[in-house]
């Protein structure tokens, strides 16, 4: 895979590159292996699927290139399956810690 990134020549180290690209590619490669399992669970949800995958990509995958929050707002009829999405979501990225629902 080619580098998604470079460093500027002051701060640039072959190895530092490397890390940072691994754990980028790993990090995408588990979100859309989630998006994959998502969508063989939720039936007539993949565009949904797709766009929460894309809208979180750079926050999951180089969160600290950011900053502000991303934010991802889902709204329909009750019983579509919004709040499970969300928590399957949080689960398989393994981010229980840091989600609060209310």
């Amino acid at each position: 895979m080619d580098k998604v990134f470079c460093l500027g020549p002051k701060a640039r180290n072959s190895v530092m590159e490397d890390k940072l690209v691994d754990r980028i590619c790993k990090r995408q490669e588990r979100l859309y292996k989630t998006g994959g399992e998502l969508k063989s669970h939720f039936v007539g949800l993949d565009g949904v699927i797709d766009k929460i995958i894309s809208s979180i990509e750079a926050w999951y995958c180089m969160p600290e290139l950011l900053t502000r929050p991303t934010i991802v707002c889902l709204w329909g009829l009750t019983g579509n399956g919004k709040t499970d999405l969300v928590r399957r979501l949080v689960r398989s990225l393994d981010f229980t810690d840091n989600f609060v629902e209310i």
